[in-house]
């Protein structure tokens, strides 16, 4: 990794009991630079340096019909992002997901 982001996770297990909660965590190349998820959560994320290079590692082999997404700023989540919503350059995709309440999991 380089540069530095904050990545936010939201569990979107069903019959979790901490179904819908988030945490966020600053990832960067130098200091933490990188986090495990299991399957069950979505995760998006926020730039915070001129730049990034990132790398995911996943369960099984891409396939893009397996897309999909929550709200960035679904307000039941209420992910509290680093920086004001003005500055932020959110694409057409992430714009149109879903609230997570009506998303059929």
């Amino acid at each position: 990794m380089h540069g530095k982001i904050f990545d936010a996770c939201v569990d979107v297990r069903k019959e979790s009991k901490t179904f819908g909660h988030w945490f966020g965590v600053e990832l960067s190349d130098t200091g933490v630079s990188q986090i495990y998820m299991s399957q069950g959560f979505a995760h998006g994320f926020c730039v915070l340096s001129d730049w990034v290079d990132l790398h995911y590692k996943v369960s099984h082999p891409y396939n893009p019909s397996d897309e999909g997404g929550v709200l960035w700023n679904d307000p039941d989540i209420d992910i509290k992002w680093p920086l004001p919503e003005s500055q932020l350059n959110v694409s057409e995709r992430d714009r149109n997901y879903q609230l997570l309440s009506e998303i059929e999991l």
